[in-house]
């Protein structure tokens, strides 16, 4: 099947062909705009977030008959926050939905089932802007109004560790060990934290020292 890319655009999730940029697919499911999209890694499964306070599960279905490329409506629709939604990670080893919200939660749902299992409360977070998800079972948040990141385990209500960091966090990412976080922002300084202390074991700047990092 085509290469495609998936974006938001309104309420609207849309799918295009990146060959030849043509529309191959409108679908319309959440009642305000779409905020956030997560794309599963076996590419079977797509999550979308957004200001309704809801996330959709979509199945994608490229190279089928139907000539669609995700189903005309989702799996299962996810509740529990109560302002909108700005970030989703999605794990399929784990069969789990990280979520992250406006209202200053992160919820953990089932992929397959849709079952919501847990809610997590950082502290010193009035929103959760980011978060990311390892096959290990952890995942890390980050919430830009106080500059806090946080680490925790799916299994655990409170967090692991918990960092103020000293200057405004664009991108990070697990290692594939899930021993270390990889983080960057305004600044060429690219840090690696300890996934469980978040504790900095190493540190390079990036060459231009006039750049910074937008993504890892």
């Amino acid at each position: 099947g085509p290469l495609v890319h998936v974006r938001s655009l309104g309420l609207q999730l849309q799918c295009v062909d990146v060959s030849s940029g043509t529309l191959l697919q409108s679908v319309w499911r959440h009642k305000d705009i779409v905020t956030c999209i997560a794309v599963a890694a076996d590419g079977k499964t797509l999550v979308t977030g957004s200001r309704d306070t809801t996330l959709a599960i979509w199945d994608i279905s490229v190279g089928s008959r139907s000539g669609r490329v995700v189903d005309l409506e989702p799996r299962h629709i996810l509740y529990g926050h109560d302002n909108e939604v700005l970030c989703v990670a999605v794990s399929t080893e784990l069969d789990l939905v990280l979520s992250g919200s406006k209202d200053g939660s992160c919820n953990l749902h089932s992929l397959i089932t849709g079952r919501f299992i847990r809610v997590f409360w950082p502290p010193m977070c009035q929103s959760v802007n980011s978060v990311t998800l390892s096959a290990h079972g952890y995942f890390v948040m980050h919430c830009q109004q106080t500059g806090v990141l946080h680490s925790f385990s799916v299994n655990k209500s409170r967090p692991l560790a918990m960092r103020h960091m000293d200057s405004r966090l664009e991108a990070f990412a697990i290692s594939r060990s899930g021993e270390y976080v990889e983080g960057g922002g305004q600044s060429p300084r690219v840090r690696i934290l300890s996934l469980s202390t978040l504790e900095e074991t190493y540190s390079f700047e990036l060459a231009d020292r006039e750049s910074h990092v937008t993504s890892i």
